[in-house]
C-alpha cells in the first residue's frame, strides 16, 4: 500500500519539476497540469475507448480492415485508405487503426 501511494505521488509530482526544482504551487504549476489534461484524457480514452472512432475527415476502425475496405467502397474513396499503430498509455502499441477518408476529401 505503501508503495502504490509513493509512485502515485512520484507521477504526480513529476510533471512539475523542470531543470531539477520544483515549481511552486499554485498558478503555473496549475495550468500546466490543467494544460496536460486533455492530453491525458485523449490517451485514457484512446487506450479504453471504443473501436470505432471518426477524427476530421477520417473513420478509423479498430482493427477492423474489413469494415475499413467495406467503408471505403461505400464512400468511393478505396484509394484513400491508410492504417496507423493505435498507441495508448507510454506509446505501447496495441494494434492498428484501419481508416479511409470521407467522401469528398479524397
Amino acid at each position: 500500500m505503501k508503495l502504490i501511494f509513493f509512485l502515485l505521488s512520484a507521477l504526480c509530482i513529476l510533471p512539475f519539476h523542470v531543470q531539477g526544482r520544483a515549481e511552486p504551487a499554485g498558478g503555473v504549476a496549475a495550468a500546466a497540469a490543467i494544460s496536460q489534461a486533455p492530453t491525458v484524457w485523449e490517451a485514457l480514452s484512446d487506450t479504453f475507448g471504443s473501436s470505432y472512432k471518426e477524427e476530421g475527415d477520417s473513420i478509423c476502425y479498430w482493427n477492423d480492415w474489413r469494415d475499413r475496405d467495406q467503408r471505403a467502397e461505400v464512400e468511393g474513396t478505396w484509394d484513400c485508405r491508410y492504417s496507423r499503430p493505435k498507441k495508448i498509455i507510454f506509446g505501447i502499441v496495441n494494434g492498428r487503426w484501419y481508416c479511409t477518408k470521407r467522401k469528398g476529401t479524397c
